[in-house]
């Protein structure tokens, strides 16, 4: 049994996906309708039955889901590793683990795992990046992955819009045209080299999100979207992007609300929350810890809430500023009119107590 123990405990540490079941939507909210990474998933290792499963057996590692999991379940213990290789490097070349490795190529395990922050970290320095596609190797890999060229150009679309320019991201559908190739020579070399020891400093610079006592349930932002948030930081222009660009949505809630509050209490991140004030209830956004799970919509029961898309200003995004949703006034107890605190109640503690005690009293009698 021991011995059983030991090798499961060694094999799973040779994996190369973490997965964080507690950040999964479902984890909070069992009626949360995400499974996006149960559709994208090419090996069919992730179900969704109340919760979270991944069977490691089928799961290939192609590290898709940890591109599209919008809380970040899924993330690859390379990914690190992938952005250090681009340090010291005027043109990055980046390619799936089917292609030949060289020490030119920043290798992936699938195209489709490249994103947003990937890139834009790619771009830094005014750097070249060239992404190595052959898509007859797509055809007969055992992922399958369909429209993989669709996938990328999109992809450079957005962060395109993200740096308010033409991005150097180019694909090169042909082995043999990779465009401007690098040399080195042995000064070269060892510049790279000494640059690539100080890369480890890429991830861990990233300041740690405090959490308060009240939101210890709620899940950080993790790694990757604090470091996208830094990125974007970065970035010279500071124009109007839409929702979508940048994976965040604002909620709208209409009269139809009953105060019920579950909306704030599956809020993975704490995006949504509750401030209590003397005389009402505020229910706020901060939009920059939104990842558009869509949680929130889906637990409302009168669907009163919404996630609508609008053009975000990126400069008062980053400020990292709450905003006022919703608003309704505190109900008071019937008997006493004191403030309630439980919103379903018509009547407060003390005086349900003090009921129960008359009417114990008159059962005695």
């Amino acid at each position: 049994m021991v011995l059983a123990e030991k090798w499961i405990s060694r094999w799973m540490g040779s994996k190369q996906l973490i997965v964080e079941k507690n950040r999964c939507t479902h984890a909070k909210n069992q009626k949360s309708s995400c499974n996006i990474c149960v559709e994208s998933c090419p090996a069919s290792a992730i179900k969704i039955d109340g919760n979270l499963q991944v069977n490691f057996e089928k799961c290939r590692e192609c590290m898709i889901c940890t591109a599209i999991c919008p809380t970040d379940v899924f993330n690859d213990k390379k990914y690190k590793s992938y952005l250090e290789q681009m340090n010291g490097r005027t043109i990055v070349e980046i390619a799936c683990q089917k292609q030949e490795v060289n020490d030119h190529l920043v290798i992936v395990p699938c195209l489709r795992m490249l994103e947003e922050t990937f890139l834009l970290y790619g771009l830094q320095e005014n750097k070249k990046i060239h992404i190595r596609l052959n898509e007859s190797k797509c055809e007969t890999c055992s992922n399958k992955i369909s429209n993989i060229s669709t996938y990328i150009e999109e992809l450079i679309h957005r962060v395109g819009l993200i740096k308010q320019e033409k991005v150097d991201v180019y694909i090169n559908s042909q082995e043999n045209n990779m465009g401007e190739q690098q040399q080195f020579s042995r000064r070269d070399l060892f510049s790279l080299l000494s640059k690539r020891m100080q890369s480890n400093i890429v991830m861990p610079l990233i300041e740690e999100e405090e959490v308060t006592n009240k939101e210890r349930e709620k899940i950080a932002l993790s790694e990757k979207q604090r470091f996208f948030i830094q990125l974007l930081k970065k970035q010279k222009q500071n124009p109007q992007l839409s929702c979508e660009v940048i994976k965040t949505a604002k909620v709208v809630i209409t009269d139809h609300c009953t105060g019920c509050l579950k909306c704030s209490y599956v809020c993975p991140t704490g995006s949504l929350y509750i401030d209590e004030a003397d005389n009402a209830i505020n229910i706020k956004q901060n939009l920059l810890k939104c990842v558009d799970c869509k949680s929130c919509q889906d637990i409302c029961p009168e669907k009163s809430l919404s996630l609508e898309s609008f053009n975000i200003d990126l400069n008062k995004y980053l400020e990292n500023n709450e905003e006022l949703i919703y608003s309704f006034d505190k109900k008071r107890c019937s008997t006493c009119r004191e403030k309630l605190d439980d919103l379903h109640s018509i009547i407060c503690i003390e005086c349900q107590n003090k009921l129960k005690q008359s009417e114990s009293v008159l059962s005695f009698w």
